[in-house]
């Protein structure tokens, strides 16, 4: 067997164990795999690494260890600077491709004058519509009544 062809039986072994190989080529490999004992072994360890990770699952931790992880200064600032940067970057570049794909819009003479003002009027109601959602989420947060509130 060449080295191509071993690979190949081996990516087919990984779609084998995933339910994802065509039956044709499901029943070349299963003949190949009678054949060749190393790719038998590459099978029984595939089908044991399956059964292991399909067995595992993810536990929460208990509520306390986020009470006392959300407590700390840090872990609050750590992610309010996060968001901060992420929107620092986020916003220029955004408005920077708004900014060229209106330009290559509205430059177009092709376009009859219509489209082009259809074009601006709905991103300038989806601008407003933006800022409007984003006032009021501000309003909402700074005003939120349960905000110390635990469950």
């Amino acid at each position: 067997m060449t080295p191509e062809e071993l690979n190949r039986a081996r990516e087919w072994i990984t779609a084998y164990v995933d339910g994802e190989l065509p039956p044709g080529e499901a029943a070349r490999l299963l003949e190949l795999i009678r054949t060749h004992p190393e790719l038998k072994e590459d099978l029984d360890a595939c089908l044991q690494a399956k059964q292991l990770t399909t067995m595992t699952t993810h536990q929460s931790p208990p509520d306390a260890v986020w009470t006392t992880y959300w407590s700390g200064v840090y872990n609050r600032i750590e992610r309010k600077l996060g968001w901060i940067l992420f929107y620092a970057g986020a916003i220029p570049l955004t408005l920077y491709g708004i900014y060229h794909l209106l330009e290559s819009l509205l430059g177009d003479t092709e376009l009859a004058w219509w489209i082009r003002l259809a074009i601006l009027a709905a991103a300038a109601g989806l601008l407003v519509l933006l800022v409007s959602i984003t006032r009021e989420r501000l309003h909402l947060h700074r005003n939120e009544r349960y905000r110390d509130i635990q469950r």
